[in-house]
Order: structure tokens, then C-alpha cells, then sequence
């Protein structure tokens, strides 16, 4: 399976996420925590968030999409850390 070993920063082809996708969708979170060996609140996000990177990356015509390094709490974190300094 492509996701095996894979880590944020990480680029991968849209096509791939794709199929991941599509494989997914047909699951229900505790399969997928169970399969990809991921917790059950990040197994509730996963097709809804691919969805939407999948719909950016059409839009934008992208062939890859790079995993985030910093989620959206530590980018907040950061941002504000910075605008106090």
C-alpha cells in the first residue's frame, strides 16, 4: 500500500490519493483505524479531508499534493507566536 511509510512533507500523486479515496469511502472509521493504523478521530476526518484536497487539487489541475509538516492548530500557533514578537 502506497501510504505505508509515508510522512508529512511528503509529495504523492493526486492519482494515488485518489485510489485511496475511492477505498475509503467504503469504509467506516474503526476499519479504517484499523487498517492504516491510525486513531479513531484522525479515521473520522480522512475521506471528508481527501475529498477536499482532492477537489483543490482539481481545481488547481495539480499532478501531486504535498502532506502538511504543520496542521492547522500549529500553523495557528506559529502565526500567532510570530504577530506577539
Amino acid at each position: 500500500d502506497w501510504l505505508n511509510g509515508r510522512k508529512r512533507g511528503d509529495a504523492f500523486r493526486v492519482s494515488d490519493m485518489r485510489a485511496l479515496y475511492e477505498r475509503l469511502k467504503s469504509l467506516t472509521p474503526d476499519e479504517i483505524s484499523f487498517l492504516y493504523n491510525v486513531s479513531r478521530e484522525r479515521a473520522d476526518i480522512l475521506v471528508p479531508a481527501s475529498s477536499i484536497f482532492l477537489r483543490i487539487a482539481d481545481g488547481f489541475g495539480s499532478t501531486e499534493i504535498t502532506a502538511p509538516v504543520l496542521g492547522v492548530r500549529e500553523g495557528i500557533i506559529t502565526e500567532l507566536y510570530q504577530t506577539l514578537q
